[in-house]
C-alpha cells in the first residue's frame, strides 16, 4: 500500500484543486450528519503501489484530487521501497489544495512522541489544517520493531504513553513528562497561537475474531476516530458500543467521533473471480501461506457487489471508509476511476 484517497459524493464544476481549505474542513465536520440522511459523503481508496517512485506518487495524488477524492492516506512500513509517510504527506501538501492528508496508520513506537508531535504540527501548518493523524501500535511486521531495538510486548504500553504525550504537546505550550519510556522537561514544539484546527487522531487496529479490550480503551481514551481493518459488518455495532462504554467511563463525549473502516477491495467480473485474485495478490505481499479469511469483510466483485458491501457497513454505523485496492501499479487508478464512475453515483442519487 502506498497512498489512499477518499471519494466524495459531490463534485462542483471548476472546483478541482481550488476549493478553499475552510470548505474542505466544513465537509468533514458535516459528514456524519449527511450520512445519517442515507448519504455516503466519503469513500476512501488506497494505492497499493509499493514500487511507485516519489514523483509519480505525487502525480497520483494530483490525479486523485482531480477525480474528486477527498483524502490522501499513506502507510508506515519502512522496509517497503516507498517514501517515509510524513515526508510523503509534506510533498502531497505542496501538490494539493483541497484534500485532507492522513497516515493509515502511523506506527506509534517507531518515533519518539516529541518527533510525532513536531511532524504533526508541521504538516498541519504546511497543509493549512488538512492533517488527520491515523495511528496504531504496529506488529504486522515484527522485524521492523526488532530493527529499531523495540520489543513486541512493550508496544501497547509504549503507544499509550506516546499518545498521552502527543496530545499534551499538541495543546500545551510547555510540557514536562516523566514516564516509563520517555522523560523530558520543559519541551515546547512551537504550537502556533491559534489559527489552525485541532489535529484529529484516528486509531487503526485489525480484527482477529474481535477487537481487543485494550484497543477499545486506547481508542476511547485518546482518539477522535476509529478505522479498524477486517471488522465484519454484523460485528461493528458491538465494537462501537464497547468503545462508547469506555469513553463514558473516561468522561469523554464521542458525539463528533468518526466511525470508520479500513476496507480492502478489488473490483472484478464477479465476486468469485475477485475473491480468488485478491487472495493471490495478498499472498504476493504477505506470504504464500496467507489466506483470505472472512471475505465478507472485503469489498469484492462487481460495482453492484461493492455497493451492497458499503451499504451493509452504513447500516452498521460506519460513516468513513478507507478503501484499499489490493492490486498494484496502473490497476489502482483503473479501480478508482471505476469507483468514481459506477459506484459513487449510486450514493449521489440517495442524497436528499
Amino acid at each position: 500500500m502506498f497512498a489512499q484517497v477518499i471519494l466524495r459524493d459531490r463534485v462542483e464544476p471548476g472546483e478541482y484543486g481550488l476549493a478553499p481549505v475552510a470548505k474542505a474542513v466544513n465537509r468533514l465536520q458535516s459528514f456524519d450528519e449527511d450520512l445519517r440522511r442515507g448519504v455516503v459523503s466519503h469513500l476512501t481508496p488506497t494505492s497499493s503501489g509499493e514500487h511507485i517512485a516519489p514523483d509519480p506518487g505525487l502525480v497520483f495524488v494530483e490525479q486523485c484530487e482531480a477525480l474528486g477524492f477527498d483524502s490522501i492516506w499513506t502507510p508506515d512500513v519502512f522496509h517497503w521501497p516507498s517514501p517515509d509517510p510524513l515526508i510523503f504527506l509534506a510533498g502531497a501538501a505542496a501538490r494539493t489544495r483541497r484534500v485532507s492528508l492522513g497516515t493509515a496508520v502511523g506506527v506509534l513506537p517507531y518515533r519518539h512522541p516529541i518527533l510525532w508531535a513536531k511532524a504533526a504540527i508541521s504538516l498541519q501548518q504546511l497543509s493549512h489544517g488538512r492533517l488527520i493523524l491515523g495511528v496504531g501500535i504496529g506488529g504486522d511486521f515484527p522485524q521492523e520493531l526488532e530493527m529499531l531495538g523495540l520489543r513486541m510486548k512493550d508496544r501497547g504500553k509504549m503507544s499509550d504513553e506516546t499518545l498521552a504525550v502527543i496530545k499534551r504537546l499538541l495543546t500545551e505550550k510547555k510540557v514536562t513528562h516523566q514516564g516509563k519510556f520517555f522523560q523530558f522537561q520543559d519541551v515546547t514544539i512551537g504550537v502556533p497561537p491559534g489559527g489552525l484546527a485541532p489535529i484529529p487522531i484516528w486509531y487503526g487496529a485489525e480484527w482477529h475474531n474481535g477487537i481487543a479490550d485494550r484497543v477499545s480503551v486506547r481508542t476511547a481514551k485518546f482518539c477522535d476516530g476509529f478505522i479498524p481493518l477486517g471488522v465484519p459488518a454484523d460485528a461493528y455495532p458491538e465494537v462501537r458500543e464497547k468503545i462508547e462504554t469506555y469513553a463514558h467511563q473516561e468522561g469523554r463525549d464521542l458525539s463528533s467521533f468518526t466511525w470508520g473502516l479500513y476496507l480492502w477491495c478489488l473490483l472484478g467480473e464477479s465476486w468469485e473471480e475477485a475473491r480468488g485474485e485478491a487472495e493471490r495478490l495478498l499472498q504476493v505481499k504477505l506470504g504464500p501461506d496467507w489466506r483470505l479469511e472472512n471475505p465478507e469483510s472485503y469489498a469484492l466483485g462487481t460495482p453492484n457487489d461493492f455497493i451492497e458491501t458499503i451499504e451493509k457497513y452504513i447500516s452498521a454505523g460506519v460513516s468513513h471508509f478507507i478503501i484499499s485496492p489490493v492490486c498494484i501499479g496502473a490497476q489502482v487508478m483503473s479501480q478508482y476511476e471505476t469507483l468514481a464512475r459506477e459506484v459513487l453515483p449510486h450514493f449521489k442519487k440517495k442524497r436528499p
